[in-house]
């Protein structure tokens, strides 16, 4: 595997602004992603917000980068049914999903129902499961959030959970995130750092 490409910084004056650029990201790495699929991992919050309005204009509506060929997950949810207005997936299912080009995307979600705990291990089970051979899910491309105190998919830096093994996890009764190791493994990682800000941006990792 080559080297990992330098991290690469973008600030823009608005969410105006960075909304397109994010949109664009996906679509980019939708249209290079090998295999006949696109493996995207999607964090709430803002995002959601930005992409329902920038990403249905940007994708392809057919052909090998169309919605149709994506694999959604999400890289932290709360253990609330979807209509829930604190649940990740309910909110992209309200707001983004119906506005892809159809057929949409195929999406894993946590199962309502279960104890945090059974929850993560369902959740890591449906991972391993979307990624046959991989002891560790190779997403194409995940967006993550950072809110105004620093956190990012529920957790702080240094937070013990991060140690925690695995590649979902629950936090106490709320949810499950993935793992630290799943985010690093990643083909590119992009990061929304415009939550309650006066700067807003994306940071870039990628690895050729």
């Amino acid at each position: 595997m080559a080297p990992a490409a330098a991290p690469r910084v973008s600030v823009f004056p608005s969410p105006q602004e960075l909304g397109p650029a994010l949109a664009q990201l996906v679509a980019e790495q939708a249209a290079a992603a090998a295999g006949g699929r696109f493996s995207l991992g999607l964090s709430g919050g803002s995002l959601v917000g930005l992409l329902s309005r920038d990403l249905p204009p940007a994708v392809a509506p057919t052909g090998p980068a169309a919605p149709a060929h994506w694999l959604v997950a999400f890289c932290d949810e709360r253990l609330v049914p979807p209509q829930h207005p604190e649940s990740t997936v309910g909110a992209y299912e309200a707001q983004l999903l119906p506005r892809l080009p159809g057929p949409g995307p195929r999406v894993l979600a946590l199962t309502p129902g279960l104890a945090p705990a059974a929850a993560a291990e369902d959740y890591a089970a449906q991972l391993r499961q979307a990624f046959p051979g991989q002891e560790v899910p190779v997403f194409d491309l995940l967006l993550l959030g950072v809110g105004p105190d620093g956190h990012t998919c529920s957790l702080f830096p240094d937070h013990p959970l991060l140690r925690v093994e695995g590649i979902a996890c629950e936090i106490g009764v709320e949810g499950a995130w993935m793992k630290f190791d799943l985010w690093g493994n990643a083909s590119h990682a992009g990061i929304d750092a415009s939550a309650r800000s006066h700067v807003w941006g994306r940071k870039v990792n990628a690895e050729d």
